[in-house]
Order: C-alpha cells, then sequence, then structure tokens
C-alpha cells in the first residue's frame, strides 16, 4: 500500500487564527503568502512554481468552503496538504492489502469461528489510554503506512499483552522486508501490506525504535533473515519469540462482527481504508468516501456521537492532523451490507495478476483487510 502522508492541521490557537483568516474575506495572495511562512515553502513569488502552488492552494481553499458551508458531520481544514500536485498526494498512498491471503503466510494465521459467541459487546471502545496513541506518526513522503500500522498495533499489543510499551522500528520494517509478488506496491516506500511486515517479524523478530529511528526513506537492511542467521550460525534471535509475538490473524473480510470483537476483546487492529478524500479532514465524523482502498491505519476503538456511531482511528500524518493525530469514520448500522467495488485495485489490492476489482465493504472500506497480532501473555516483571 502506497500509503497517504502527514499533513499539519491547524491544532494550535496560532493554526486556528491562520484557518479564520483563510476563509475571511482576505484575497487568495496573503492567504498563501501566511501559508508559505507558516509551513517553510521556498517558492520564488511569480515563478512558474509559485503561480501553479498558487491556483492548488486556491482550488483547496475553495473546497475547504465548499465542504464546510454544506450541512455535514465533519469540518475540513487547510492543512499542509494545500499546495500538493495530484501526483505528490498520490505517492503518500502505499497500501494494498488482500492478496497476502493467498500466501503460505495463511499458515500464520489463527482460524476463528465468531458465529457462536453470545457476549454483547460494550457500546463504545476506546485504546487511547495506551502510551502509544501519543505516539503518532509522521510518515512524510514514504509511502509507509503499511510498516507504520503493522508497528502501531505492535506496540499496542506489547502493551496489553506483555505489559511493556515497546516502539518497535518501522524503519527497520521499511528496509527489510521483502514484497517479491509486488503485494502492495514494490516494497519499502513504493509500498507492501501489514501481513507481510508482521510475518517478516514473527520470523525475524524487530528491532526498537531508538534502535533504527525512523527516517522516511529506504534504506539498507541492516539485519540477516531468520533463514539467513540459521545458516551462518546465528540463533541468538529466536525471531519474534523474544518479544513475545507468536504470529498473527487475518479477520474475515467484510464482516463487522470480527471486527468489533477484536478490537473490544484483543485490542487495536491494523485495518486498510479507502483515504483519497482525508486530506483536509479536520474534525468531525468523516462520511465522504470512495472505494480506492490504498492506506492502512489502526482501528483504536469506536463510540457514538449523538445519533451518530463512529469508528476510532489512529493515522500516520503528524500529531497536528485531524483530532490529534486521530479520525472519526462514520459506522454505519449496517456496515457488512455497506458495500462497494474497488475498481483499481493495482492501487489498493492487487499483488501481480491479482483481480480486477473486489468488493469493499463499510465506510471507506473499512472492513475489507483486518490484521491482528498474536502475542503470549506472559507478563514482565
Amino acid at each position: 500500500m502506497k500509503c497517504s502522508s502527514s499533513a499539519l492541521v491547524l491544532a494550535t490557537l496560532l493554526n486556528l487564527n491562520f484557518s479564520a483568516k483563510v476563509h475571511s474575506s482576505e484575497g487568495i495572495d496573503v492567504a498563501f503568502e501566511d501559508f508559505i511562512q507558516r509551513h517553510g515553502r521556498s517558492y520564488v513569488k511569480d515563478t512558474q512554481e509559485y503561480l501553479e502552488r498558487r491556483e492548488l492552494f486556491a482550488q483547496r481553499k475553495a473546497e475547504v468552503m465548499q465542504q464546510n458551508n454544506r450541512s455535514s458531520r465533519w469540518t475540513a481544514g487547510l492543512n499542509k496538504f494545500a499546495d500538493f500536485r495530484p501526483e505528490e498526494l498520490k505517492a503518500l498512498h502505499g497500501y494494498k492489502p488482500s492478496q497476502v491471503r493467498d500466501t503460505g503466510l495463511s499458515l500464520m494465521q489463527e482460524a476463528e469461528d465468531h458465529a457462536n459467541l453470545k457476549v454483547a459487546l460494550p457500546d463504545k471502545v476506546d485504546w487511547r489510554h495506551l502510551k502509544d496513541a501519543s505516539e503518532i506518526v509522521d510518515q512524510g513522503s514514504c509511502g509507509s503506512c503499511w510498516a507504520i500500522s503493522a508497528t502501531t498495533v505492535l506496540n499496542a499489543h506489547s502493551e496489553i499483552h506483555r505489559n511493556k510499551a515497546t516502539r518497535f522500528s518501522t524503519q527497520e520494517m521499511v528496509n527489510c522486508v521483502p514484497n517479491p509478488q509486488e503485494c502492495g506496491g514494490q516494497g519499502g516506500c513504493q509500498g507492501a501490506t501489514v501481513e507481510l511486515g508482521i510475518a517478516w517479524a514473527v520470523q525475524n523478530g524487530l528491532s526498537e525504535e531508538d534502535q533504527v529511528p525512523y527516517m522516511a526513506s529506504d534504506g539498507r537492511c541492516g539485519k540477516s533473515s531468520f533463514l539467513e542467521g540459521s545458516a551462518k550460525g546465528l540463533r541468538g534471535s529466536r525471531g519474534g519469540a523474544t518479544m513475545g509475538l507468536t504470529g498473527f490473524r487475518v479477520l474475515p473480510s467484510n464482516k463487522e462482527e470480527p471486527l468489533a470483537r477484536a478490537l473490544a476483546e484483543l485490542g487495536p487492529v491494523a485495518v486498510s481504508v479507502a483515504a483519497n478524500n482525508w486530506f483536509n479532514y479536520y474534525g468531525g465524523i468523516f462520511d465522504t468516501c470512495d472505494n480506492i482502498v490504498n492506506h492502512a491505519v489502526t482501528l483504536y476503538g469506536y463510540g457514538r456521537k449523538g445519533a451518530d456511531k463512529y469508528w476510532l482511528v489512529k493515522n500516520s500524518w503528524g500529531e497536528d492532523w485531524g483530532e490529534n493525530g486521530f479520525i472519526r469514520v462514520l459506522r454505519h448500522d449496517s456496515e457488512d451490507a455497506f458495500c462497494g467495488v474497488d475498481t483499481d485495485p493495482s492501487k489498493g489490492v492487487a499483488c501481480k495478476n491479482g483481480p480486477k476489482e473486489v468488493e469493499v465493504c463499510g465506510t471507506c472500506g473499512i472492513l475489507y483487510d483486518s490484521v491482528v497480532p498474536r502475542f503470549d501473555d506472559v507478563k514482565d516483571s
């Protein structure tokens, strides 16, 4: 998955003042100059690039105003993406989920039958009390959302099931995870899948963030694979077992109940979404989606505000995007039945020779591809 990258939305009082200025009667020129200063752009006035970026900014400003003038559940805002070219926005997506199910990695999944479960689900789930919830990664211009989502659920489940708050290395996944079938892209910053990332961690272990810090770019893998290490007699790691990671499960596709139950009973879940329209999200309950699944995020809970139910999603566009790095996505009364067709799986779904179109269900396709890591429950003292 070639993920969507970081956005700096106006979260401080200064930024809110800027938002008011942009939406006032002041001209585009003044607003754009303010934007340039605020985001450290180096455009030279009256050059071709300056004029192009100014026009993009004006278009995005009009889109924001149009969204906020209609009766809606959510509010748009001008942010770091306001002057991005279409190809730059496209490069910020980096996840193409599904075809891993058809590979040998399925041997690492845990089969579960939810049909006979009778325990009622809670009305609200919110995992933001976890330490990891406050760690919002800004993926930059690297399509690494698949790796960020993978390490985010590993961090969260390590804290829940091992009683140990750990920050695993996203960069090591970007550097090391092979992707020969081009599931989700060409690998690294060009996209992959959560399944590939967690499977690699199960087999090889994973360094912590302070050992291999995030660089938002492709790098050299400095870690031998499990098989390479075995051949060389390097048996000290024992793969993911050293950190309590024993496998992962892929939840039934396009089914709401298993996803909600895993979220309530196990912890945060890595999911895929159609995020083409997320760039200017500022706050509220988002309901403006297409069906092109192209971004990996982490589902952190669900709840209700008034008559509207929502999914609580942790994104990877920085803490100043959206609601402190989170977005609430509308949850229909019957998400299983709220389905559409992803007509461009090359952007959101396929490995090599994958299907030309797939059905995706839930708002923004949120039910399509869901992954939960398995940790043992041995508590660290």
